[in-house]
């Protein structure tokens, strides 16, 4: 009687180790061409290329994806975007944004979203050094401002600006995600400004992105 029993025993074993070989997750292939940082508080990531990327457009798009934003569900949502462009070497510079700016009640404001620095030439394919530098200032009665540890903060009751940034030698794209941005006062206009700085040689370009709402 003995011999059925482990012979079900050793039947289920196997099924049971095939399903665990079967559930071992997979790793997509954008995870081998990136370079991920993330802030000690999570609330922001900087995604640059960790090899020599072939086609940008590509990639970029690929980035994309895999941040896949999430937007806070509260009653109302703002969209601040723009772009700025410096044409160079028969190709361009770019620094960009698109944020959400999300509220239940105007004095308490959320802002979750991507900006980016890049250079699309590829005559040379990295610059020297490339910078992005993001900013937040908002102005009303009583403002404060909670952002993320890489983010610094100054001003006064009326007016406060967080400022973050990030510079890399030989990279083309810099892409900061952001979350959790918190916001608070009594009315309340919010600016964005992305700015990207691109260095070749001994020469530094420079592009600004700003948007603005008054709530």
């Amino acid at each position: 009687m003995k011999k059925p029993i482990i012979g079900i025993l050793c039947i289920t074993l196997l099924i049971v180790s095939s399903l665990t070989v079967n559930a071992e997750p997979t790793h997509d292939k954008i995870n081998k061409s990136m370079h991920v940082e993330i802030s000690k508080d999570g609330k922001d990531r900087v995604i640059t290329s960790s090899n020599k990327v072939t086609d940008k457009i590509k990639f970029e798009a690929e980035v994309n994806e895999f941040l896949g934003q999430e937007v806070m569900s509260l009653a109302t949502t703002i969209n601040l975007k723009d772009s700025d462009r410096y044409d160079y070497n028969g190709s361009y510079c770019q620094s960009e944004f698109d944020s959400d700016v999300t509220y239940s009640v105007i004095t308490d404001l959320r802002v979750n979203g991507t900006s980016k620095a890049k250079w699309m030439g590829s005559n040379p394919v990295n610059c020297d050094n490339i910078k992005l530098e993001d900013s937040f200032t908002i102005t009303g009665v009583a403002v404060s401002i909670t952002l993320g540890s890489d983010w610094s903060v100054t001003g006064g009751l009326t007016s406060k600006t967080g400022t973050w940034s990030k510079d890399y030698d030989d990279e083309w794209i810099i892409t900061h995600n952001y979350s959790n941005l918190d916001f608070n006062g009594y009315e309340l206009y919010i600016k964005q400004k992305a700015r990207g700085y691109y260095t070749f040689g001994t020469t530094t370009h420079d592009t600004s992105a700003v948007d603005s709402t008054l709530l």
